[in-house]
């Protein structure tokens, strides 16, 4: 019951804070992003092939896994 009455003054005043946490969430999000990868000691930012390295990475660890028996 409470948390009804919370959400009806939320609804009713709205949030203060909304654009705070907008902006953290928008931080967050960009400190996640892969924007550049090291291929063969040279920083590559081509997005097609950052992709395919990332890919490529990926594939060799879960298939090497799968060997050794290496539980994720």
């Amino acid at each position: 019951m409470l948390n009804q009455k919370a959400r009806v003054k939320w609804l009713e005043q709205g949030d203060i804070n909304s654009k705070y946490f907008h902006s953290i969430i928008r931080w967050i999000i960009s400190m996640n992003e892969l924007e550049e990868v090291n291929m063969n000691g040279v920083w590559c930012e081509n997005l097609i092939k950052v992709r395919e390295e990332v890919r490529n990475i990926f594939e060799k660890w879960f298939s090497a896994s799968k060997y050794l028996n290496i539980k994720f």
